[in-house]
């Protein structure tokens, strides 16, 4: 072989009788099937790499299109949160950190909901106070707001006389 060339020899087995026995040796230039063999590890090697960047990229489109959605919806619920009508629904659910926030979201809707009617209701009263001076249109005043703006479903009120007596 010339030098910086490989030769590949091979022993081959003609006959098991050891008189008869010979040796053939084949010597070959290397250097195109080495040439040819890296040729084709490269290939391969870039087909692969493009088939696992397509995947990641297709697994990445994917949970970013269902985060976006699903932080959009969350975005708009939050945007639309008032202090008067009804609590506020997202519309997303899970079990991720996503879902928590809205669900915490929500809670907290439902808590300033009930507080915004709360407040309505005792400022509603408060007016009934200063419009009216009778004891009797006073309560009927009071129990109707309790129970329209309340939300209450029943309202009653009770006068106790001094001698420890109740009056319905």
């Amino acid at each position: 072989a010339a030098p910086g060339q490989l030769a590949v020899s091979r022993q081959v087995l003609l006959s098991s009788d050891p008189p008869r026995y010979a040796m053939l040796v084949v010597e070959a230039d290397s250097v195109p099937v080495a040439a040819q063999l890296r040729a084709e590890a490269g290939r391969t090697f870039w087909a692969n790499s493009a088939g696992i960047v397509a995947v990641i990229t297709i697994i990445w489109g994917l949970f970013h299109l269902v985060w976006t959605r699903r932080s959009s919806l969350l975005a708009d619920a939050a945007g639309h949160l008032q202090f008067e009508g009804e609590p506020l629904r997202t519309g997303v659910s899970g079990g991720d950190e996503l879902a928590r926030v809205a669900r915490a979201v929500e809670q907290a809707s439902e808590r300033l909901e009930h507080q915004s009617r709360l407040l309505r209701t005792v400022s509603c009263v408060s007016l009934a106070g200063q419009r009216l001076a009778d004891r009797d249109a006073l309560s009927a005043e009071i129990c109707r707001l309790l129970v329209q703006e309340g939300g209450y479903t029943l309202a009653g009120m009770a006068r106790v006389q001094p001698d420890g007596r109740t009056i319905l």
